[in-house]
Formats: structure tokens, C-alpha cells, sequence
């Protein structure tokens, strides 16, 4: 049985009913080694178990059963709280509220139940921490599995956040292997290299390392905090502030790896509708938007005019255009045009060489 799917039973904490001699000689009796230390790692582990917030890593897999006494002790082992909770807000709350050199007091045996109704009994704070410890490293796993699993699934594609308005990077594409290894696809060129799933003091992180150097490089190469928004999308940002949305693709239509087209033979020849590759020609061929160094502001987007050609010659002089069906015989193999990416306002173009290529789909 999992131990995330332990649902941790505190029945009643150290109750102190009354002052008279015989509680003062026991609380004389009490030392350090009884009690929760506000700096201790035992502590730290409480308060992710009971606190609820978006910004923090909590640990979920094991729960508290209310109501139960509080007791806080000051720097002397004197008590100076003994209150009643009975939410995890109100634990949260307690915690939070203890200073340096406090301390709690947590009564053992505390009663564990599992999921099939068994229990078992955690005998002392030692025992607290590990079961805590043991849920927790569990549970990180299966955070780092998921995330490497959705990792695996079709291809990631590089977005933008909300803020901002422009990168070179968008559209790029992260194709990932089960052995660690990925090719990030950007402007119609591949760059090999590796990907890793961790934990950082319980941040998920995804470490990215292309092979060689250069821009690409420089640009993607770090520890990647990673927040998974669901299993479609996630958020990267490395140290220096740099983020991303990787969006998950799985349909080869929507996104744009290469200019290598393929078609299926049907009765010895391969059909091209050459204007199904517009987009792809855009986003891997076409002049990028500018952004002003002094202003940051970046160029309009420009409407490309997109036309197809047999050579590059034809291409540069816009003469015999194509017709939008392309028919390749099975016989003759990958054919190369030309696709003509022009600005309609200023006339300014870029030519671009495509590879058709017919494949026998059988």
C-alpha cells in the first residue's frame, strides 16, 4: 500500500488539565528532544502538510483529522498557548504565528489509517518525520513522472505568456524521446540535445541542453522551473526570467517542423496542395517581426503573399506560377519548388526552397 494513500489519523495532542504540583513536576521533565522546534525540518514538513497556498509547495498525500490541542512552548519550555483546531487553516494559522526558538508538542502514539482500514501507530516525532518524508519523496515522484510523461506525449510547441509580445522562439517545436534525448526544431533546423525531469527543493524543473553553441543554445540551455497548468499546457522560466508555454501537439497539421512535405501514393502518384503549406512557410521562412532596441517596441505583422514555383529563377522574377494541386509521379521521387514569401505593401520577398515528397504509405 502507498503511503500517499495514508490518511494520517491525530486523534488528541498533549492536554494540560491543570497546574497543580504534580503537572509542574512533569512539565519539569519536559526537554527539546520531546518537542517540535520552530526551525526544525519536522516543523517545516507540518506546516506544507496544513498550509494551502498557490505559492508554496504543500504536501497533500497525507491528511489530519480535527479536532485536537495545540500546545506552544516559549525559548524557557514554559507554556504559552494551548488552543483547540479543527481545520488545517486553523493548524496553518497556529504555525504560522510560532516565533524563533518556539516550540509545539505533538502526543504520541498518533493512530495511522490506510486506505483498506488498517492502521498503524507512529510512536514518536522520529517516526512523524520519516512517514512524512516517505510520503512526500512518493509523492515528488509521481510529480516528476507525470510531467515526464506528458513530456512524451506528441510534441511541445513554444507560446508566449500573456505579457509578452514578441520571441524569435515561437512555434519552435520540442521533439522528445523516452531515452532522454530531444530535437528542438526552430526556423526549419534541427538542434539535438538532451532533456531532464527533477525536483528542486520541490520545484519541478526541466533541465534543457542543446548540443553545440550559438544563440539557439545560449537561449535555451538552463534549469527550467516548470508549472504544469494542465495536461495540455506548461509554463518554463529559467533564472533569468526568460518564460515560456509549451503547448501540447498532436496533430501534425498544427504545428511546423521542417519544409519537408510528405504525400501519400494513390495509383502512382502523389497529390500536393500546395497552399496547405503556407503556414509552415511563414513561420520557418518568412522575415521575422523587429523589435527597437531603444523603444522595445515591435514591427507590425506582416500579411505574406505566398506563391509557388518550379525553380528559383521563376521564383524571383514571379513568372509561371504553380497551379495549388502538385502531382508527382511515384517514379520520380522528392521534387523541390520554390515558395515566393512576399510583403504586398513594399514588394520585398524571400524565396524558400520545399521538398515534396511522395511516400508509399502502404
Amino acid at each position: 500500500m502507498k503511503l500517499s494513500h495514508i490518511i494520517l489519523s491525530i486523534f488528541a495532542l498533549l492536554v494540560f488539565a491543570s497546574c497543580d504540583n504534580e503537572d509542574v513536576d512533569d512539565l519539569s521533565q519536559t526537554t527539546t528532544a520531546d518537542l517540535i522546534a520552530e526551525e526544525s525540518n519536522l516543523f517545516d514538513l507540518l506546516d506544507q502538510v496544513v498550509k494551502d497556498d498557490p505559492n508554496e509547495v504543500d504536501i497533500t498525500c497525507i491528511d489530519f483529522i480535527y479536532s485536537f490541542i495545540v500546545i506552544v512552548y516559549n525559548e524557557d519550555l514554559q507554556i504559552i498557548s494551548s488552543q483547540t483546531v479543527s481545520n488545517d487553516g486553523e493548524f496553518s494559522t497556529i504555525l504560522g504565528n510560532i516565533e524563533a526558538n518556539q516550540f509545539i508538542n505533538v502526543s504520541f502514539p498518533i493512530t495511522s489509517e490506510l486506505e483498506d482500514g488498517t492502521t498503524f501507530q507512529v510512536n514518536n516525532k522520529e517516526e512523524l518525520e520519516a512517514a512524512i518524508l516517505a510520503c512526500k519523496a512518493e509523492e515528488e515522484e509521481e510529480l516528476i513522472n507525470e510531467c515526464t510523461g506528458l513530456f512524451l506525449e506528441c510534441v511541445w510547441e513554444v507560446a508566449l505568456p500573456d505579457d509578452v509580445a514578441f520571441s524569435t522562439y515561437t512555434n519552435a517545436v520540442f521533439d522528445n524521446e523516452d531515452d532522454g534525448t530531444t530535437d528542438l526544431y526552430y526556423r526549419g533546423v534541427s538542434y539535438n540535445g538532451t532533456w531532464t525531469v527533477y525536483l528542486i527543493e520541490g520545484e519541478l524543473h526541466i533541465n534543457i541542453n542543446l548540443q553545440g553553441e550559438g544563440d539557439v543554445q545560449s537561449a535555451w540551455n538552463f534549469d527550467w522551473k516548470t508549472v504544469i497548468q494542465s495536461n495540455d499546457t506548461m509554463t518554463i522560466t529559467n533564472d533569468e526570467g526568460v518564460s515560456f508555454v509549451l503547448n501540447k501537439e498532436c496533430d501534425e497539421a498544427n504545428y511546423c517542423k521542417t519544409l519537408d512535405f510528405e504525400s501519400c501514393i494513390i495509383d502512382g502518384e502523389a497529390s500536393f496542395t500546395l497552399s496547405d503549406y503556407d503556414d509552415c512557410v511563414i513561420i520557418i521562412a518568412a522575415p521575422q517581426q523587429e523589435v527597437d532596441e531603444v523603444t522595445g517596441e515591435v514591427s507590425p505583422l506582416v500579411e505574406w503573399g505566398i506563391t509557388y514555383y518550379d525553380s528559383q529563377s521563376d521564383a524571383d522574377a514571379a513568372i509561371n506560377i504553380l497551379a495549388d494541386q502538385y502531382i508527382i509521379s511515384a517514379t520520380a521521387g522528392t521534387q523541390v519548388v520554390y515558395a515566393r514569401i512576399e510583403n504586398p505593401e513594399t514588394l520585398e520577398y524571400t524565396v524558400a526552397a520545399i521538398n515534396l515528397i511522395p511516400e508509399d504509405c502502404e
